[in-house]
């Protein structure tokens, strides 16, 4: 990563490793970052360079290419803070409706598929020496 000018020479060195890699260049206002990586970049100087783990086998490598404070005014700070709420309500009506279809739901097996009932031998343990 050192060695590499840019993302994207980085992102060709992996690709020459054999490792998937892609670079790209986003410009985005705070409030359509996400709340975890949003505390990452932060506390990040122009230029500096984090790996955030994303999960299974993958990580991004960020580098914050440039940040400026910039003030919104209220009507966009309301829009962007009734998406906020907007999506936080609608996370948690469907956690309660999962929830509620998995307290509700029933199995039923299709013939041929339904599991073996355990036999009388197999329910008591056997205390041999």
């Amino acid at each position: 990563m050192k060695q590499s000018r840019t993302l994207a020479d980085f992102a060709n060195w992996l690709s020459g490793q054999g490792i998937d890699g892609k670079a790209g260049l986003a410009v985005k206002p705070a409030e359509q970052i996400p709340a975890a990586m949003l505390a990452r970049l932060a506390n990040m100087k122009d230029g500096q360079v984090a790996v955030v783990p994303m999960g299974g086998n993958h990580v991004s490598v960020l580098q914050l290419q440039g940040s400026q404070f910039q003030p919104v005014t209220q009507e966009q700070a309301r829009d962007a803070i009734k998406r906020v709420l907007l999506g936080e309500k609608r996370k948690v009506l469907l956690e309660a409706e999962i929830r509620k279809l998995r307290a509700s739901g029933k199995l039923e097996y299709a013939s041929g598929f339904a599991p073996t009932p355990p036999t009388a031998s197999s329910e008591q343990p056997t205390n041999q020496p």
